[in-house]
């Protein structure tokens, strides 16, 4: 859901009929690759990096054993702590 909030907040204009994700999931982060079809059939893909670590280094939130306080950084901050999102050329995405 993180990801298509990103999706819908970065392309406000991209008419969305459907979206897969391929990614993997990670301690504090979710790295992978988005692609939206939209009501064209036409394809847009995004390579994307959500960190809620990077977020809390960031944001300069620490833990108690002064360690990026990524739990805080992922409440707080929630879909908005990608810290890559860019389009890639079709051919590219994998």
């Amino acid at each position: 859901m993180r990801t298509v909030a990103q999706l819908l907040s970065a392309e406000p204009t991209l008419a969305v009929d459907r979206v897969a994700i391929a990614a993997v999931s990670g301690c504090a982060d979710y790295t992978g690759t988005l692609t939206a079809t939209d009501a064209r059939g036409e394809e847009h893909r995004f390579r994307f990096v959500w960190d809620c670590a990077w977020k809390a280094e960031q944001v300069g939130y620490r833990d108690y054993f002064d360690l990026p306080d990524q739990i805080r950084a992922a409440r707080e901050f929630g879909w908005d702590c990608f810290q890559q999102w860019e389009r890639v050329p079709s051919a590219v995405a994998a």
